[in-house]
């Protein structure tokens, strides 16, 4: 019928804690005190899974964990480590709380009820340059679907896929922190039919003009080039733990991997 798969199995919302929506924070410390209030409904024998971008995101919120005294929790080591990431497997069908990448959204969980996904617009949920290509609009839906679990997208800032799905499930869009400016998505390609190329939409141009002050530009990704490759042999540094690209980091003189740190 051309529905969306979600509209018939949507839990419904609660009033003052959404368990389902696109979670936008200005600072890490405020969806960690959100994640918190999600961990004290949590009933026994129910399963969460926080899956992160990065090791930096999962560190942070083991250190969150530990304040909290909150110790039942699972870290999925990278799947280079064979041994390691055998016994997380196993342990993962009665851990309360799984941290991991995507690679944690398929494990044998006997009851996983809620989906967590930490800075949904990260660069490390979406892949264009090799195959498989893929991005995590494409299946974090069905995921869901699969354990029906509920499914709750965090960001700084909406990433516009994600968004799009958000709409379709009729999932609110809250902020949470302080509030700060307000936010507005443009999608460039208006701008491209108009004649507009460079970088910055003609919003954002009449907003600088505007602005009397000093105007910040953030480019929101890590790294001076995502992709470093030989121009005579065409060799790419690749992450010996994750299998993912090293990134430059041109400050430091290094390839870094902000997948696993």
């Amino acid at each position: 019928d051309g529905e969306h798969p979600r509209k018939k199995t949507a839990q419904p919302q609660q009033k003052n804690l959404a368990s389902e929506a696109y979670i936008v924070y200005r600072k890490s410390s405020d969806i960690l005190a959100y994640l918190g209030l999600l961990l004290a409904k949590q009933k026994k024998g129910e399963q969460l899974a926080i899956i992160c971008p990065e090791y930096q995101h999962q560190r942070l919120v083991i250190s969150y964990l530990i304040a909290q005294k909150h110790s039942r929790y699972l870290l999925l080591p990278p799947k280079q480590k064979k041994s390691d990431f055998y016994r997380a497997w196993r342990e993962s069908a009665s851990a309360p709380v799984v941290i991991g990448s995507l690679h944690a959204l398929f494990l044998p969980y006997t009851k996983l009820t809620q989906i967590i996904v930490i800075e949904a617009e990260n660069q490390q949920f979406q892949r264009a340059e090799q195959n498989p290509r893929y991005h995590l609009a494409d299946f974090i839906v069905y995921a869901s679907l699969l354990y029906h679990a509920r499914l709750l997208l965090t960001g700084v800032s909406p990433d516009i896929r994600l968004f799009a799905e958000a709409q379709k499930l009729r999932f609110p869009l809250q902020q949470i922190g302080r509030r700060g400016s307000d936010i507005r998505i443009v999608d460039l390609r208006q701008d491209r039919e108009a004649g507009n190329y460079s970088l910055l939409s003609e919003d954002a141009k009449d907003a600088i003009q505007a602005n009397k002050g000093t105007t910040l530009l953030w480019f929101n990704r890590y790294g001076d080039a995502r992709l470093t490759v030989c121009a005579d042999c065409n060799f790419r540094a690749i992450c010996e733990t994750c299998g993912k690209h090293l990134v430059a980091d041109v400050d430091a003189g290094l390839l870094r991997c902000f997948a696993c740190g």
